[in-house]
């Protein structure tokens, strides 16, 4: 949620006018996002009724309403070590039905996700300017996620492919 909270992303494809929205999720434990909901696009836009937002099983039910309120489904799920609980979310798309999830995540959650091998496939941006958090713990490194610099245990992408989108370039594969 703190992506969202400082880009307010669209969480939309678009391509040219043309406009299209999936099933969006937002993994906001606490339900943050509630408190500025109005002013956020996933929320207030035409699609709003097609975001999920995650949360933990204690989170305020005063927030879950106001976000409901928007149109937003709420997702409430168990903690495993302080975090959501990834399985608990697979879990729950396979009895809603949903093979796929496209993810757009933060740093915390990037991690969380490939060390908790719940990533089969990975897209991966890479634009002119690369942003990385100063902080360890925040950090995304794709191919030292395991905690080490040594090449031999790094996660590896296979099947690479790489699609230029003016100065920038999405590389892809199988991790």
């Amino acid at each position: 949620s703190n992506t969202l909270l400082s880009d307010n992303s669209r969480l939309t494809s678009r391509y040219n006018a043309d406009v299209w929205c999936g099933r969006r999720f937002v993994f906001d434990r606490k339900l943050h996002t509630a408190t500025q909901a109005g002013s956020l696009q996933i929320f207030t836009d035409s699609f709003a009724d097609q975001t999920t937002v995650v949360c933990d099983e204690s989170a305020s039910t005063t927030s879950q309403a106001l976000l409901e309120d928007f149109g937003a489904t709420i997702w409430r799920l168990p903690l495993v070590d302080g975090h959501l609980d990834l399985s608990a979310f697979r879990q729950r798309c396979y009895s809603e039905e949903i093979c796929g999830v496209y993810m757009e995540p933060g740093p915390t959650l990037s991690n969380a996700l490939i060390q908790q091998c719940k990533v089969d496939y990975l897209f991966h941006y890479i634009a002119q300017k690369y942003l990385c958090d100063d902080h360890e713990e925040d950090r995304i490194n794709l191919g030292f996620l395991k905690g080490t610099n040594n090449l031999e245990v790094c996660n590896e992408l296979r099947h690479m492919q790489y699609t230029r989108f003016g100065d920038d370039l999405l590389v892809r594969g199988h991790l």
